[in-house]
């Protein structure tokens, strides 16, 4: 059983070269640049529909900016405060009708498709989805993305509760302990990509795909991009400064390319699980 399990591994390894020829057969880095142009294209409809839909029902808009704010900074840390300004701007003056929310939420939905027609291209399934099921998908992708701000929100503001009412004991406050924890700051960001990384590679092929197969691509796709982000923070503080070098266009030229790193790495990771599984059907074959 451990040496079954030891060979596993070690196939699972081998495999992950072979990702960079299957993205230059399958037009992977093409495929990212779709995506990265869509999500670009999205984003602020995305933004706007998320905000409005929550904040229509719950009332405080702000709030649900903040959070979505969170996560977008996490996504891309070095955001120009300009970029910001201007999507609050939006948030805030946006006044939608019910014919102009239909089409910022399919305007929303474009980064979705062009996801779902990468992934399907690399696993190369025979029988594509018809528009209307892939539409649906995406709302579905977004309605999940609608219900993590919200209990995102619901989290910060028990957290702001908390620290308003601490938990002392024995002269240590153990609120601050557990909120300002950097260790927990660090891992949800990365459990919530794993996750919706998971999801996306077992339900997006129209085909069946085991989900540890799916959760070994989100893994690897999540552990491609928090390298990068770590390694581009370090490479922008101690080697270049690239405001210096870009001036006012630096928030123009990097926030393209990073989407496009993890658009890369997305379908990179959707790449690995195509191999897993191919490698296991010979396997069982």
């Amino acid at each position: 059983m451990i040496r079954g399990r030891r060979d596993g591994i070690f196939r699972a390894l081998r495999l992950i070269p072979r990702i960079f020829v299957g993205l230059y057969d399958n037009h992977g880095v093409y495929h990212a640049a779709a995506i990265a142009f869509y999500t670009i294209l999205s984003t602020p409809a995305l933004l706007l529909v998320l905000v409005t839909s929550l904040g229509y029902f719950l009332g405080d808009r702000r709030a649900f900016y903040d959070v979505t704010l969170h996560y977008l900074l996490g996504v891309y840390p070095q955001m120009d405060d300009k970029i910001v300004l201007e999507l609050e701007s939006i948030i805030a003056h946006r006044h939608m009708t019910l014919l102009s929310f239909g089409i910022f939420l399919w305007t929303a939905t474009l980064a979705f498709t062009s996801i779902e027609f990468a992934v399907n291209t690399v696993f190369r399934t025979q029988r594509r989805r018809h528009f209307l099921v892939t539409t649906l998908i995406s709302i579905l992708f977004i309605t999940i993305l609608a219900a993590l701000i919200l209990a995102t929100t619901f989290v910060m503001s028990a957290a702001r509760f908390l620290m308003a009412h601490p938990l002392v004991v024995s002269s240590t406050n153990v609120t601050a302990l557990l909120i300002d924890n950097p260790f927990v700051g660090g891992v949800i960001p990365v459990v919530l990509s794993i996750s919706a990384l998971t999801w996306l590679y077992a339900v997006l092929p129209n085909r069946p795909i085991r989900l540890g197969h799916a959760f070994l691509g989100a893994i690897l796709a999540t552990g491609a991009w928090k390298g990068a982000q770590y390694g581009f923070a370090w490479y922008a503080r101690e080697i270049v400064d690239f405001g210096s070098i870009y001036g006012s266009l630096t928030a123009l030229i990097l926030l393209p390319f990073w989407i496009f790193y993890l658009a890369l790495t997305l379908v990179a990771g959707a790449e690995y699980v195509a191999l897993l599984s191919e490698s296991d059907g010979r396997k069982t074959g």
